[in-house]
């Protein structure tokens, strides 16, 4: 199978963030280093980052596909909403249920779906509505 890879400059490598280093490979050639990038990650990102611009969503959410950590009742979510094709994710605050819905909807833009992000009101009046 034939890969492609992008060939990085030192310093774009070291403008990199932490988390994005992972995605590149150092291979120390004598006295030099040459740094390497998958293409296919690279294009795995634009395409979260596509999703995202695509909901109107921010950039707190363009690791969806990597840190994701399904609550227990996740299965069952997905089931619901395949099932009724609505489901109501309710729960304390803070607790994940945005990063959630984004989650499900990037799974069904994967499966070449389009996104709709309908966001709520503002917080005020989330408050009370509650």
């Amino acid at each position: 199978m034939k890969r492609t890879y992008i060939i990085l400059t030192e310093d774009m490598y070291n403008e990199l963030k932490p988390l994005d280093r992972k995605y590149v490979r150092v291979i120390e050639e004598e006295k030099e280093k040459i740094y390497v990038a998958n293409i296919d990650v690279i294009q795995q990102r634009s395409r979260v980052l596509s999703f995202l611009r695509e909901i109107g969503g921010d950039l707190r959410y363009w690791r969806i596909d990597e840190i994701y950590v399904e609550p227990l009742e996740y299965e069952e979510i997905k089931e619901t909403l395949k099932r009724d094709r609505i489901v109501f994710i309710t729960g304390t605050a803070e607790y994940g249920k945005t990063y959630t819905a984004i989650r499900l909807l990037w799974e069904y833009y994967c499966n070449g779906y389009k996104p709709v992000w309908v966001r709520g009101g503002e917080f005020e009046e989330r408050r009370i509505v509650r």
